[in-house]
C-alpha cells in the first residue's frame, strides 16, 4: 500500500521499521535484511500497479505514447514536451498554450489512478525527465505506458501553472508601465496648473490695480 504513495527507498524502509515497532516485532537479523525485503516488496507492488494502470488504456493511447518516444526524425516529442518554459512574453504564452494542447491530446483519458497519490505521479514524471526516449523504449510496456501517462498528466499541470505565472508577470508589467505613464501625466498636469496659477496671478494684479484704467486692461 505504501508503494502507491512513494517509491522512495528511505521512506519505505522507515515505514517498514515503524510497522515492526507498532507490532512489537524485533528487527530482522542482518543489516540489509529489511532493505532487501523492502526492495522485493516494492518490485512486487509495482508489478501489480503498472499493469493495472496500463490496462485501462486503449490501443490508440498506447500507440500515441510510443509515438512521443520516436526519435527517427531527430528529437522526440518527449524531449520537446520536457523542455522548460521560456522567459515570459506574449509569444512564450502562445507557445506554452500550444504545448499544453499537445499534452492534453496525448494524455490518456479516463484513467483511474486511485490509490496512487499525486506525489507518486510526480516521482514517475521525474523518472521520465531523467531518461531519454531510447531508454524509455527499453522498459516493459506496462511500466513505460504508466510512467509516460503520469508524466503527461504532471507536465500538463506544470505548463498550466507556467502559463498563469507568465500572464501574471506580463499583467504586472502592464500595470507598472501604466503607473509610470500616470505619474508622468500627473507631473505634466501639475506643470500646466502651475503655469495657469502664474497666469491668473498676473491677471489678478492687472484687474485689481487701480492705476490701470479699464480701457487699458485688455
Amino acid at each position: 500500500a505504501r508503494v502507491d504513495h512513494t517509491g522512495n527507498s528511505a521512506a519505505l524502509i522507515d515505514a517498514a521499521e515503524e510497522w515492526l515497532l507498532r507490532h512489537d516485532l524485533l528487527r530482522p537479523l542482518g543489516e540489509t535484511t529489511i532493505e532487501r525485503l523492502v526492495y522485493a516488496a516494492r518490485a512486487a507492488a509495482e508489478e501489480k500497479i503498472f499493469p493495472r494502470i496500463a490496462g485501462q488504456m486503449a490501443q490508440a493511447d498506447r500507440d500515441a505514447l510510443d509515438g512521443i518516444c520516436d526519435t527517427e526524425g531527430g528529437d522526440s516529442v518527449l524531449s520537446r514536451l520536457s523542455a522548460p518554459p521560456r522567459v515570459p512574453s506574449a509569444d512564450s504564452i502562445k507557445t506554452e498554450c500550444q504545448r499544453l494542447q499537445v499534452l492534453r491530446a496525448l494524455t490518456p483519458g479516463h484513467i483511474e489512478w486511485e490509490p496512487v497519490t499525486a506525489n507518486r505521479l510526480r516521482q514517475w514524471a521525474a523518472i521520465v525527465r531523467r531518461l531519454d526516449a531510447r531508454a524509455l523504449r527499453r522498459y516493459p510496456p506496462a511500466k513505460r505506458y504508466t510512467l509516460l501517462a503520469a508524466f503527461l498528466r504532471v507536465r500538463s499541470e506544470e505548463i498550466t501553472d507556467a502559463i498563469v505565472e507568465m500572464l501574471d508577470t506580463l499583467v504586472g508589467r502592464v500595470f507598472a508601465r501604466t503607473d509610470n505613464d500616470l505619474k508622468a501625466s500627473r507631473a505634466s498636469q501639475f506643470q500646466l496648473q502651475e503655469e495657469s496659477v502664474r497666469t491668473f496671478r498676473v491677471l489678478a494684479k492687472v484687474l485689481l490695480d487701480p492705476a490701470i484704467p479699464s480701457e487699458k486692461v485688455r
